[in-house]
């Protein structure tokens, strides 16, 4: 301050800069002999969030046990670790993890499935079992959350319903229903996307990686397939799953 009200003495102009990394004064002058500081508008750090502004970096093994905690373990007697993963697409101007959302007990069948390898796939989820929900053929395709298996293979309903859109001729005509559906629930929405995109880019970066190795990159076609538990993880410790891109419907059609 003493330097300070010396200029104002002197009736100068000099640079001035305060150093405490939040408030940076651009320039000190004079403007029809009064003296302005030029400060930026910065709104203030909220209190809550002033000791995390300076914690470090949590580690990618800290990240994925914060999804899984921030993501029900339905049902409680099921082991996560033991559990099978899969990976489950759907389009989501038909069908979106927001519909899933607005569902009863946010529970549906996943039924429509015409593919035998994916029916193959579906036959073996045992309940308990984990699965990415994929939104595909949109704007943005990604996987944006995960549900939990919480009802074995079960004939499909649709396939014998000929007002239905996934009716299927053949199969009414025969005894026994040739496809199935399992039930799943909404296990939780991630805070970000983790989009397809994101997915190529680390696939190619390390080609021997569990990444490059999914099912869904090699085979882009199949609606069900199984994901390993070094894959799963992988995806988690994705960089993408720190990127604040909001899971909207509307942003995916």
């Amino acid at each position: 301050w003493q330097v300070f009200l010396l200029l104002l003495a002197n009736n100068k102009a000099a640079p001035f800069l305060l150093d405490n990394n939040s408030r940076a004064v651009s320039s000190l002058g004079w403007h029809n002999n009064y003296c302005s500081l030029r400060i930026p508008a910065v709104s203030p750090m909220p209190r809550n969030k002033r000791k995390q502004a300076f914690l470090p970096e949590k580690s990618s093994k800290l990240k994925r046990q914060e999804i899984r905690l921030s993501c029900s373990s339905y049902p409680t007697n099921i082991d996560s670790k033991t559990s099978k993963k899969f990976l489950l697409k759907s389009e989501p101007a038909d069908f979106s993890i927001d519909h899933l959302k607005d569902e009863v007990d946010q529970t549906i069948a996943w039924d429509g499935i015409r593919n035998h390898e994916a029916k193959k796939n579906l036959l073996s989820m045992d309940i308990g079992d984990q699965c990415f929900f994929y939104h595909s053929s949109c704007k943005t395709p990604g996987i944006v959350g995960l549900v939990t298996v919480v009802g074995k293979a079960e004939a499909d309903s649709t396939a014998v319903d000929p007002n239905h859109k996934n009716y299927d001729p053949k199969c009414a005509q025969k005894t026994n229903n040739c496809w199935v559906a399992v039930k799943v629930k909404l296990n939780c929405i991630l805070p970000s996307i983790v989009p397809l995109q994101q997915l190529k880019e680390a696939a190619a970066s390390n080609p021997s990686g569990p990444i490059a190795q999914m099912t869904l990159l090699r085979r882009p076609r199949l609606s069900v397939s199984t994901i390993t538990e070094e894959q799963w993880n992988a995806v988690l410790d994705l960089n993408s799953c720190d990127e604040q891109t909001p899971i909207r419907n509307n942003d995916s059609i």
